[in-house]
């Protein structure tokens, strides 16, 4: 605005479309775990997560219209929300690639949504809003193959998870027999939980960027 002066004395209909326009489009926000006292300290975005919208530090009308999109998310009921995230269109990243410091994906989601955690504190790493939540990227490794129900019984727990991208760190000459794994652990716990509304879901390859195929209750159904 400093070298624009004329800013201030335009309408103010047309003043929010500019703000609008410096929104960003859509972000992949990975989140990971805040440690305090050897401990769970609440969640924050990754480090290499994009920055929030610059409206949001502008001046107080850009940031009155960011927060029309950008809300601050992911607290507990005992941390605060740290995440500036818009429901509508970011994905939320769990898992971090090939990084060996990085905590399993399952590992994550169970955290986030209260369990696998001490049975008497679970509530303090639930994290609030996660319903609200429609695209989550899941970064997965073979640490994690070896469950019968994969990651399907966490996923299932975004109440409105709309599109799941599923990240693989593995050689393609594994395709089939991975395609295979993730169809028979979904079948299974669709199976057991029938009012699941499964995401639209896709699984790729992180090596080459090639798509493996898309996966729904009973079947694979490879991708052009």
């Amino acid at each position: 605005m400093e070298n624009f002066g004329m800013f201030p004395n335009l309408p103010f209909e047309l003043r929010l479309k500019i703000w609008k326009f410096t929104f960003p489009g859509p972000r992949n926000v990975g989140i990971q775990i805040r440690f305090k006292d050897f401990g769970f300290g609440g969640w924050m975005s990754r480090k290499r997560s994009p920055a929030p919208p610059v409206a949001l530090q502008v001046c107080h009308e850009s940031r009155e219209e960011a927060l029309k999109c950008y809300i601050l998310s992911f607290g507990t009921s005992t941390h605060p929300p740290t995440a500036y995230y818009n429901y509508k269109i970011d994905t939320l990243c769990f898992g971090d690639g090939p990084d060996i410091h990085s905590f399993p994906s399952n590992y994550l989601l169970n955290l986030w949504h209260g369990t696998n955690y001490n049975p008497n504190r679970r509530n303090d790493s639930k994290a609030i809003q996660a319903e609200n939540v429609r695209y989550v990227l899941l970064d997965v490794d073979e640490s994690i193959y070896g469950r019968p129900a994969f990651c399907w019984e966490e996923v299932r727990r975004f109440d409105g998870l709309e599109e799941l991208l599923v990240v693989t760190w593995d050689a393609d000459d594994r395709t089939d027999d991975l395609m295979s794994y993730f169809q028979t652990a979904m079948n299974a716990v669709a199976e057991a939980h029938p009012d699941w509304v499964v995401p639209k879901t896709k699984v790729v390859s992180a090596l080459l960027g090639r798509d493996w195929g898309s996966l729904k209750p009973g079947r694979v159904e490879e991708l052009a």
